[in-house]
């Protein structure tokens, strides 16, 4: 008799220790960490998008207004958040802590190239980024940087990322006048834009407008882009009023460069080639000096440059520039 009433308390402990253990898991469900992007400012042909978008960076403080004395983020330290499927999912599930709330920050791409993206020297408090794109054109990716989420808990929700384009998409279109030598079909080879600025600092704030570019630096950065890298349009160019995109038509020859100022000294060289049945049988440069103007976050700039053939030359007629205000997220 006493073994079996031993053998039901034990039971009983058993039961009520199984009780606690599932209310506990039912607790720290509902303080699982969920993520999520939201429309903010991400919508554009052919850009980074709130659909098309599979990589996220996200760091996180326990604590408010991003103000720990630390400099790295002592609850998410540059986590990797991929979409699978319609869910975003970290490599270990995250849970709010039984006090105390949680300040999030994110970008996308998520970017392992501290040469274009480092985190190495940001700041304490909010965070601060450098960025500089990709010397390699093909490489090159929209950029888009979240607004900070502050002082959240577990009654909080999901954690929404509103991303914000941040890069200038620069494109290039070019229409020709005259006539071909018989025979003649004309390419366009080669881009070469020089004496852009290489890096920025990228820091955010709690408050609009959220993220400052720092001024401008050094302006020794070059970019090349080629027809025989797919870079650029892969058609002849012939005579005709109309302008042609020459890159940005795939996705390897989209242009995104820091916002700056341009002074009017950066080049801009195109290098034509003449073919004859397949083969080069001639090839010509023709530079020109970017007109003066600024780039700013999350616009598309539209360079439009005419061209005259006489024979086996070119000549620049007209240069004209477009910016759509926003465009990026248009």
């Amino acid at each position: 008799m006493r073994c079996e009433i031993h053998r039901v308390g034990i039971a009983f402990l058993l039961i009520c220790f199984l009780m606690g253990c599932e209310k506990n898991m039912e607790e720290m469900k509902s303080r699982r960490i969920v993520f999520d992007v939201v429309d903010g400012n991400t919508k554009g042909e052919s850009l980074l998008t709130t659909s098309n978008i599979e990589s996220m960076c996200v760091s996180a403080y326990e604590g408010a207004l991003f103000s720990n004395s630390s400099i790295v983020g002592n609850f998410m330290d540059r986590a990797l958040v991929r979409r699978i499927a319609s869910s975003w999912v970290s490599d270990v599930d995250y849970y709010y802590p039984f006090d105390g709330t949680v300040s999030f920050f994110a970008y996308a791409p998520y970017v392992q190239d501290s040469n274009v993206c480092n985190f190495k020297n940001y700041s304490r408090g909010f965070h601060s980024l450098e960025y500089s794109p990709s010397e390699n054109v093909s490489s090159q990716t929209d950029f888009c940087v979240a607004i900070p989420i502050l002082n959240r808990t577990k009654e909080s929700g999901v954690v929404q990322f509103q991303l914000q384009h941040v890069m200038s998409n620069i494109q290039i279109s070019a229409a020709l006048e005259g006539e071909l030598p018989p025979g003649q079909t004309l390419y366009i080879d080669e881009l070469t834009l020089e004496g852009f600025v290489k890096s920025k600092r990228l820091s955010t704030s709690g408050s609009s407008p959220f993220f400052i570019w720092s001024s401008d630096g050094s302006r020794d950065r070059n970019y090349s882009l080629k027809r025989v890298n797919n870079q650029l349009i892969n058609s002849p160019i012939t005579p005709h009023p109309d302008y042609v995109l020459l890159n940005g038509s795939g996705s390897k020859g989209m242009l995104f460069l820091l916002p700056q100022t341009l002074l009017g000294n950066e080049i801009l060289t195109i290098n034509f080639g003449w073919y004859d049945s397949g083969k080069k049988v001639m090839e010509r440069d023709v530079s020109l000096r970017f007109p003066k103007g600024q780039w700013r976050p999350g616009e598309i700039v539209k360079y439009k440059v005419k061209l005259e053939i006489n024979q086996f030359t070119l000549s620049v007629i007209d240069w004209e520039i477009s910016t759509i205000k926003g465009g990026i997220s248009k």
